[in-house]
């Protein structure tokens, strides 16, 4: 899940990710911002190429579901 928004702080081509063509996104120090894994947020910090803006927090959704309604069968005699 892409929920860590992080800031390049120095140039570099993004291998893991491309763009609509399959060309590696660059990333540019101070401009670019994106989203990425919290395992591919902790590599490029590792590496000094990014610094972290935030965190999204993504809450499951729930679905309630009704109760279904007795039916009555009408009952022969």
């Amino acid at each position: 899940m892409k929920n860590y928004l992080v800031k390049a702080t120095r140039n570099f081509d993004d291998t893991v990710e491309q763009d609509e063509y399959g060309a590696n996104i660059k990333r540019i120090a101070g401009q670019s911002v994106w989203n990425c894994t919290k395992e591919r947020y902790e590599f490029l910090k590792l590496n000094n190429a990014v610094t972290l803006m935030g965190i999204d927090e993504v809450k499951p959704i729930v679905i309630e579901e009704k109760p279904k309604k007795a039916t009555k069968k009408a009952s022969k005699k």
